[in-house]
């Protein structure tokens, strides 16, 4: 894997096939050692898990991963009510657990520490947190602080209005009949 910054490799490292790259994002970013230091880390799908936007959110970067298919995640998270008297209301399909991110914000900030500090590094603390149900309070508490920011980036892009005008001229394009 390599984190490119402005066109630039800036850091490498070497993972196995079968290792999903989400794990390693944040030790790519996190470990890069070069003057330019991003602000937004942006990936492909193979880029986001359950826990990556809490993570790089807390050390203060925009995870901004590029999905495939973008509709099917703004339709994950949310719904879409429309009546004739009123514009459309997009609300949360599953409401936001606040308390249980309150009552788990030290734990959540310990594991932070934990990754801030290299005491682990962020492939072998995903790998563990993917590996167990999200049974625990704290694995629950920080996929739900995840979904915070993963629903407030997914509203953001929506709304932009430049992504909108390239989708819509997109659409309507004409494409060249070709054999």
């Amino acid at each position: 894997m390599t984190l490119v910054l402005n066109h630039v490799p800036a850091n490498t490292k070497i993972i196995s096939a079968d290792e999903h790259e989400s794990h390693h994002i944040f030790d790519l970013l996190y470990n890069n050692t070069s003057e330019v230091k991003p602000e937004i880390l942006s990936t492909d799908t193979h880029g986001a898990n359950k826990y990556n936007f809490a993570i790089l959110h807390f050390f203060g970067y925009q995870f901004a991963p590029r999905y495939k298919t973008f509709k099917d995640q703004f339709e994950r998270m949310f719904k879409v009510e429309s009546s004739e008297d009123e514009e459309n209301l997009i609300t949360l399909k599953t409401p936001i657990d606040w308390p249980l991110i309150i009552q788990e914000w030290d734990n959540i900030c310990q594991l932070m520490i934990s990754l801030g500090q290299h005491k682990t590094s962020q492939s072998v603390l995903i790998k563990k947190l993917c590996r167990y149900k999200s049974t625990t309070a704290t694995l629950k508490a920080m996929a739900e602080y995840d979904r915070v920011i993963k629903a407030q980036y997914i509203l953001d892009y929506t709304d932009n209005e430049t992504l909108d005008i390239m989708y819509n001229e997109h659409l309507t394009e004409e494409k060249p009949f070709t054999n």
